[in-house]
């Protein structure tokens, strides 16, 4: 919240384990400012302007399955999505561990 407020950029959260289907989840947050901020804005004047923040919680695994769905109509796709903020231990967020893996094929 505080970098979303700051940059006035959506962030995403470090992934988690969601609670229900215990995908990888990802939560993006806004700041919504209450008056209009130049694009120059500081942080300063964008704290001072932040009236709030709106934010939406993404399942990983679900967002993937159903865009690869509407693109491998007739053909066979593999997906990986990597979380690479620590670029010496990359985060496996979708996809086959092992590549003949059928369950992920789309």
């Amino acid at each position: 919240i505080i970098r979303a407020r700051a940059s006035g950029k959506g962030v995403l959260t470090t992934p988690f384990k969601l609670l229900e289907s215990n995908h990888l989840g990802v939560v993006l947050t806004f700041a919504v400012y209450g008056r209009e901020l130049s694009a120059d804005a500081t942080t300063e004047e964008r704290v001072e302007a932040a009236a709030g923040y709106l934010g939406g919680a993404f399942d990983i695994e679900s967002l993937v399955e159903n865009l690869l769905c509407q693109l491998a109509m007739t053909e066979a796709i593999i997906v990986n999505v990597y979380d690479i903020t620590n670029s010496s231990r990359p985060l496996t967020m979708y996809g086959p561990e092992d590549l003949m893996d059928s369950t992920l094929l789309h």
